[in-house]
């Protein structure tokens, strides 16, 4: 009984996090406010979480774990090991919606840390944040379509690109549209900015 009275408690501070990080952002948010919005005293917010980062970290570190484990998932199956290409969406774009649709799945259950994230300050930790899953997603297209890995692969420079675009581009999706409508949008979104980017690098390489 008791240790359910405790993960109540962390989780009622948790959430009292999110929503005084969505509001106000990291730099203007305090232990303090959160402890007055969970209904606990400041001690009571140190005894879970070390200082203010640490419980900023344990917010987003679901969706990074979730993020991880998607990709994960993905490589494991072996899935993609082709030259990227047009023809190789339309082949396997079965596949390619399957992670997508599982991201959209992990965005609907983890709504208000996405909500933190996109809504709340764009300061140091929210720079710190994006980058940190900019990074992951580069390392996982080049282990899929890096140069170095097959012939008529993705350059690191592409990765980058190709990865900034998809990134920031949901960002802002995200951001824009009601809930109801994320699935469709985001899906037609990521699966229109690859098909046109390797159409068009498909008809550069044709012209050379």
């Amino acid at each position: 009984m008791a240790q359910i009275l405790k993960d109540e408690i962390r989780e009622k501070i948790r959430k009292s996090g999110i929503e005084v990080f969505t509001e106000n952002g990291y730099k203007k948010s305090s232990i303090k406010h959160i402890a007055e919005v969970a209904g606990v005293s400041v001690g009571n917010v140190y005894r879970y979480f070390k200082n203010k980062e640490d419980l900023y970290d344990d917010v987003i570190q679901g969706v990074y774990d979730g993020m991880e484990a998607l990709i994960l998932a993905v490589e494991e199956s072996g899935q993609y090991q082709m030259k990227p290409s047009i023809e190789m969406l339309h082949e396997e774009g079965g596949k390619i919606m399957e992670p997508l649709q599982a991201f959209i799945n992990l965005y609907i259950e983890e709504k208000d840390v996405f909500t933190m994230l996109l809504n709340g300050e764009k300061d140091d930790h929210y720079d710190k944040t994006v980058t940190r899953y900019i990074e992951l997603l580069k390392k996982h297209f080049y282990s899929m379509w890096g140069k170095e890995n097959m012939e008529g692969g993705l350059t690191r420079a592409e990765v980058t690109a190709l990865t900034n675009a998809l990134v920031f581009g949901s960002i802002g999706l995200l951001a824009e549209v009601e809930e109801n409508q994320v699935p469709k949008l985001l899906t037609s979104f990521i699966s229109d900015l690859m098909k046109g980017y390797f159409y068009v690098r498909q008809y550069r390489e044709a012209k050379q």
